[in-house]
């Protein structure tokens, strides 16, 4: 297992996996209520009788260990049989209050604080993976389909949002990958808008942004749109974000700076005059969740590999006037970026 890689690469004889997805990743058990035990030799999934039969099934080369009545000192000789001193845990999902009981049960062991060790290694796709994915994001174009079709003005941002989890559903989703968002006139301001009754009316961009989940991988996509007639200056915004985006998956190949991915963006449209109206990263990695490794940002130290899928997301939003924000999912490969949506923009 490439896991083992951290091992050495930490100094530690043991990892204790706590996070979910990277449970899911690791073992294919779903279920939230579970962690895996693992030592070079010894691969072990911890959970309760609710779920014995559940992971018996979805992890058959784990040995799976019933912890329903433990206590302290089941754990301290759980530890002892394996012989570990040292004990890798995610930094980034452990509670302070977890790690202070983790420590304290946890006595002649030492923990040793591991960041994002799986979620980097996440971060590169498997066929499967790929498979998967592409997979939601068809489902996604679909369900926007049908729903756009039948887009009226005094229609509710919420009715919308609505319609296009039904959809994805009805197409074959297990769910959404997040809470569609339905941002319509000076609410396509806010990135991140929180769905309401507002009616939608001709002449404004109305932004959604949605995504399936498949299987537990996510799809995640942006388009703008309009009932109407758009103004000079609401096609010259749409413009630019669409340059933009151009500009950024131009640059995206393996080895190149996530930083300067979303450089090749922002410098688009901070020379149209709307930088200050771009204020979140280009993108992000999609997988097991809808935002994870790497990060295309200003500030990002990552670059990207062959086989990430991330997000190619531009955006500019003026307040009381509204915004635009386009966003496709891309496959990094070896030699062009490969988009894996088809929705036209």
């Amino acid at each position: 297992m490439q896991i083992h890689s951290i091992f050495k690469a930490h100094h530690i004889d043991a990892l204790l996996v706590t996070k979910p997805e990277n449970v899911r990743y690791c073992s294919g058990f779903t279920d939230p209520d579970g962690d895996l035990l693992l030592t070079k030799r010894k691969r072990c999934l911890l959970t309760d009788f609710r779920t014995l039969g559940q992971a018996a099934k979805q992890s058959p080369e784990w040995t799976v260990v019933d912890r329903t009545n433990w206590h302290a000192d089941d754990w301290r000789a759980f530890l002892k049989k394996l012989g570990m001193k040292r004990l890798g845990v995610e930094a980034g999902h452990m509670t302070i209050a977890h790690h202070t009981r983790l420590k304290s049960i946890s006595r002649g062991v030492r923990l040793v604080l591991l960041h994002d060790a799986i979620e980097n290694m996440r971060a590169v796709k498997t066929e499967r993976e790929i498979r998967l994915i592409t997979r939601a994001v068809r489902i996604s174009e679909r369900a926007f389909r049908a729903t756009v079709k039948n887009l009226k003005h005094g229609m509710r941002e919420s009715e919308i949002a609505w319609r296009m989890e039904r959809a994805m559903r009805d197409f074959g989703a297990d769910g959404h990958a997040f809470p569609t968002i339905v941002a319509s006139g000076p609410h396509s301001a806010n990135p991140h808008h929180a769905n309401t009754t507002r009616k939608i009316r001709k002449d404004e961009f109305i932004i959604l942004d949605f995504g399936a989940k498949v299987q537990g991988y996510c799809s995640d996509i942006t388009r703008t749109v309009m009932i109407g007639k758009a103004t000079s200056k609401q096609r010259d915004i749409f413009e630019t974000v669409k340059r933009a985006q151009l500009s950024a998956l131009a640059k995206m190949k393996p080895g190149v700076r996530c930083a300067d991915v979303d450089k090749a963006a922002r410098s688009i449209i901070e020379n149209a005059g709307y930088g200050k109206h771009f204020g979140h990263a280009l993108g992000h990695g999609v997988g097991l969740e809808v935002h994870e490794a790497p990060t295309l940002s200003s500030r990002s130290t990552e670059t990207l590999k062959v086989d990430n899928i991330v997000t190619n997301e531009p955006g500019i939003y003026i307040p009381r006037f509204g915004g635009v924000r386009i966003e496709d999912d891309v496959l990094i490969t070896s030699s062009r970026p490969r988009i894996l949506s088809t929705l036209p923009q």
